[in-house]
């Protein structure tokens, strides 16, 4: 067994144990799951201290191959294309990630995308959809 850091997409720094025979991929995924965000979230993780070791890069290779230690950190990638993702969905996906973070800071997580002045409704804005004034807290509940 073997320690590792990650730093997820929310920001948070939290301390893994994996085994030195797993892979990259491996040990992303169990990243992954403990963060509680969906998988394709991430557009690749890469290491801290050596920007050349992606998964992208280095899926199959090991804990024990790549030399990483309990001080190495992994740095989660946000999977953000345009080309990719319409305007709506980054939206939510940021207001999921910032879910997150707000839980880790005891306050409310729950949030309602239409308390927005104007949220995305695909790749367009819809003056019609959102909330007509601002809102203490918006869009958090």
């Amino acid at each position: 067994m073997a320690d590792i850091i990650y730093k997820g997409l929310s920001g948070k720094r939290v301390t893994l144990t994996v085994n030195t025979s797993d892979s990259l991929t491996t040990i992303t995924n169990a990243a992954v799951a403990d963060e509680g965000l969906n998988a394709n979230f991430y557009a690749d993780w890469v290491l801290d201290s050596d920007h050349s070791i992606t998964l992208g890069n280095n899926a199959s290779d090991t804990y024990a191959d790549l030399g990483l230690t309990a001080t190495s950190m992994l740095v989660a990638v946000l999977d953000d294309d345009p080309a990719t993702f319409t305007k709506q969905q980054r939206q939510t996906r940021k207001l999921d990630i910032a879910a997150i973070k707000r839980t880790a800071d005891s306050r409310p997580d729950t949030y309602d995308v239409n308390t927005l002045p104007n949220p995305y409704n695909g790749d367009d804005s819809a003056p019609d959809d959102g909330a007509s004034t601002l809102s203490t807290g918006r869009p958090w509940s």
